[in-house]
């Protein structure tokens, strides 16, 4: 239970600036520099503006269910990212990316106090 916790504080707190990294490389890649800043932008607003709300979800429906569907999201964003072929597309699935992220840092500082 402690390491999906601390793996998916790794993976949530990593992709807030990992893609910093290699933006020239998409922006290249994807032909777009005008939209490229969103790309890391996305993940980051989505990450930062549902931290409490995915506390509050999981007041509701549990902090173990809430959790799955954060790494399924986190996943999803993920594996969209890993696939995109527009810039467009590349920003919304690090929009869901960062939704789930989001769940997966703030739902982890709530189980460690649960443990």
């Amino acid at each position: 239970v402690l390491e999906s916790l601390f793996l998916g504080l790794l993976f949530s707190t990593l992709d807030v600036s990992i893609v910093y990294t290699s933006l020239l490389t998409i922006s290249l890649d994807l032909r777009d520099f005008v939209k490229t800043p969103w790309v890391a932008l996305s993940y980051f607003l989505t990450f930062v503006s549902l931290a409490t709300p995915f506390a509050k979800a999981s007041d509701i429906w549990g902090h173990r269910r809430t959790l799955l569907w954060a790494w399924a999201l986190f996943t999803i964003g993920s594996l969209g990212s890993g696939f995109a072929t527009s810039i467009d597309q590349l920003i919304f699935f690090r929009a869901v990316q960062g939704c789930g992220g989001s769940g997966l840092y703030s739902l982890v500082q709530i189980g460690l106090f649960d443990i």
